[in-house]
């Protein structure tokens, strides 16, 4: 049970920093098309990318 929870993690940290990088070249996308919005863009993917940390952080301490 704790090699595959561990799998489980592992795939999980995975797809959210690839969901966070993929976030990153939107914002980044947006932020040259919209001068005005790079701001307001680039705090939401901050806290998308700290919600990350913290639910990758809480899963590896229960392993």
């Amino acid at each position: 049970m704790s090699s595959l929870a561990s799998f489980q993690l592992s795939v999980i940290s995975y797809q959210l920093s690839v969901i966070s990088y993929q976030l990153s070249v939107i914002s980044y996308q947006l932020s040259v098309l919209d001068k005005g919005g790079k701001l307001t863009i680039f705090n939401t993917y901050l806290l998308i990318e700290k919600i990350g940390t913290i639910v990758i952080s809480d899963k590896s301490d229960t392993v």
